[in-house]
């Protein structure tokens, strides 16, 4: 196993003070239903009582502040924020959506902590008037440098070489709005990944018309598919798609939007292969930088199963026949 390192050399003091992100969505098949993005005008006192709470926390006068709403969230509305001297990222929705937006910070600080790779710093979270809020840091994303993909890898796999004490996380989270179960920790991967990940998946895409026979079966034989796979309980984003990865005009690579926990360093791959769109080079650099062992291709429809369920959760569809198609693969392959 590769040497831990605590910093990327990508990370510098330019980096860190840098002023923070985009809201995103779970990324979407030809065959979801497509739709305008949901921002929605708040009223203006919802607006000022969510400026009054979190200005004390980052440091601007609310009655210089001017907010404008920005696409393409689908959870969550999104705004930036401008005072005469600074920009500020904002996530808002309502008062029950709270639990995610504080989940998200729990996940942006574990990253951060490892001084690894850029994430925007979280400034407040909470409740006011009803409607649930995330305050960072405005992170003007630029287009990927030709080093992008390498740089990318670099950081990523420094941050996958920090530990967890065992398969979990702090606190319970979300991927997506789907809840994620990470407590209380687990030391046997095979046992974290089938009844914390794949099982519950299984049961959910069931109520949204998927037979859980085949997903139930593959549950019981997943020992056959992780048989002698022991990985570390690593830092993982959770969520390593491209709509959750951005650069910095300088090519500081920037993730956010995770669902952070402790797992396979393995899972966060799978996932970016799932959908593609990641900068040229990244794969190969990253392999590089952090070989996986013996058997992660075969791993890997494995790997990305946990995330096709979660958007059959979602957004049914052809999510769901393309998880039925990886399961009946999958239970061929454990024999």
């Amino acid at each position: 196993m590769p040497r831990a390192t605590n910093r990327c050399p990508w990370i510098g003091a330019s980096a860190r003070s840098a002023s923070a992100v985009s809201s995103t969505c779970l990324p979407r098949s030809p065959a979801a239903t497509s739709g305008p993005d949901p921002v929605a005008d708040l009223p203006s006192e919802t607006l000022a009582a969510i400026l009054r709470t979190t200005a004390p926390a980052a440091g601007f006068n609310p009655e210089n502040a001017r907010v404008a709403p920005v696409s393409g969230g689908c959870i969550h509305d999104a705004w930036t924020i401008e005072t005469p001297d600074r920009r500020f990222f904002l996530k808002t929705g309502p008062a029950a959506t709270a639990p995610v937006l504080r989940a998200e910070r729990t996940g942006l600080e574990a990253i951060a902590a490892t001084e690894t790779i850029r994430v925007p710093r979280s400034l407040a979270c909470g409740v006011a008037a009803d409607h649930a809020f995330h305050l960072m840091e405005f992170l003007p994303l630029a287009g990927p440098l030709p080093a992008a993909g390498e740089a990318l890898a670099g950081c990523l796999a420094a941050l996958h070489r920090h530990r967890g004490p065992a398969f979990g996380f702090v606190e319970d989270n979300f991927i997506g709005v789907t809840p994620q179960s990470n407590l209380p920790t687990c030391e046997d991967w095979t046992a974290f990944f089938r009844e914390r990940r794949l099982r519950p998946m299984v049961e959910g895409c069931a109520r949204r018309g998927l037979d859980p026979a085949p997903g139930r079966r593959l549950c019981d034989r997943l020992g056959r598919l992780l048989a002698g796979h022991q990985p570390p309980a690593a830092v993982l984003h959770g969520d390593l798609w491209s709509g959750n990865v951005g650069f910095l005009d300088d090519g500081t690579p920037v993730i956010y939007d995770p669902a952070a926990h402790w797992g396979d360093p393995e899972t966060d791959l799978a996932f970016a292969r799932l959908f593609g769109g990641f900068p040229s080079g990244f794969f190969e650099a990253y392999a590089e930088a952090y070989p996986f062992p013996e058997g992660w291709r075969e791993r890997v429809p494995l790997y990305q199963l946990y995330h096709l369920l979660n958007h059959g959760i979602h957004f049914g569809g052809g999510y769901l026949a393309q998880a039925a198609e990886t399961i009946r693969r999958l239970l061929a392959a454990a024999g």
